[in-house]
């Protein structure tokens, strides 16, 4: 009996010994990862400027995610894809449609989302147009421009 007890509490020490390395070796992989980087226009900003530019700095290995006001169902769109000056620098990973939380009503504004990977140290241009696609349809009502810089991580 006393020998069982004393395996028991041997594995158990040893479990703890493993889940306390677990968690620092998690905690010091989490210290590495950088943390997301997000700009973030809405429609009142663009009713104000038609024209909106940002500037940031984004870590090697870091995200930079873009959500634009939008509004799909007037037939107006955001350039797709995002014009990216140096593709070496910042690559486009994803592209998504936010609708609203509460329950999405036809006509309603919505969010669209890029987000992008920062791969190389180094300058690059995002441009993006918001317009009718189409032939005679119309142009530049919305444009949006991010000068992004990336930058080594310490």
């Amino acid at each position: 009996m006393a020998g069982n007890m004393k395996l028991t509490l041997i594995i158990m020490a040893a479990l703890v010994a493993v889940l306390l390395g677990l968690g620092a070796c998690s905690l010091a992989l989490g210290a590495r990862v950088p943390e997301p980087v997000k700009i973030e226009v809405t429609t009142d900003e663009f009713a104000d400027q038609n024209n909106v530019s940002r500037n940031v700095t984004v870590p090697v290995g870091g995200t930079l995610t873009i959500a634009l006001a939008s509004n799909p169902s007037t037939g107006f769109g955001w350039s797709e894809p995002p014009s990216v000056s140096n593709e070496a620098v910042l690559q486009q990973t994803s592209n998504k449609l936010l609708l609203p939380e509460t329950s999405p009503i036809v006509g309603a504004p919505a969010t669209q989302a890029w987000t992008m990977r920062a791969l190389h140290a180094g300058t690059t241009t995002v441009n993006m147009t918001y317009d009718r696609p189409w032939q005679g349809g119309e142009k530049g009502r919305w444009t949006f421009e991010v000068e992004v810089t990336v930058e080594e991580k310490d």
